[in-house]
């Protein structure tokens, strides 16, 4: 089962990778100064700024555990490789998936 999960989160870390190099190669959207230093905002930097409040705002938000079926794991391989792939950040979905999907605990 957990092939299910892990074959399309390794496809999909490639294509959120490839997001990453398109966007990476984009020119900076504005500048700012703070304390003498000139800094700029590159949609790269913006996107996984967005990425990285969103995750921690789902972690802190919490809330009740919910069972997902595994017909989901390829679904959630597919989430959780494409931002891991985009920012790094892929320990919230796969963490959420594998946990509700009992995969975690050996339950599957």
């Amino acid at each position: 089962m957990s092939l299910r999960f892990g074959l399309p989160a390794l496809v999909a870390s490639f294509a959120g990778a490839w997001v990453l190099v398109r966007v990476s190669g984009l020119e900076p959207l504005f500048s700012y100064s703070l304390a003498g230093a000139e800094f700029f905002v590159t949609p790269v930097k913006l996107l996984v700024g967005v990425l990285i409040v969103f995750f921690a705002f789902q972690e802190l938000r919490g809330g009740k555990k919910q069972a997902i079926a595994p017909v989901w794991l390829p679904l959630g391989g597919v989430v959780s490789g494409f931002f891991g792939g985009l920012s790094g950040n892929q320990g919230a979905f796969r963490s959420a998936f594998l946990l509700g999907g009992g995969l975690a605990l050996g339950l599957i």
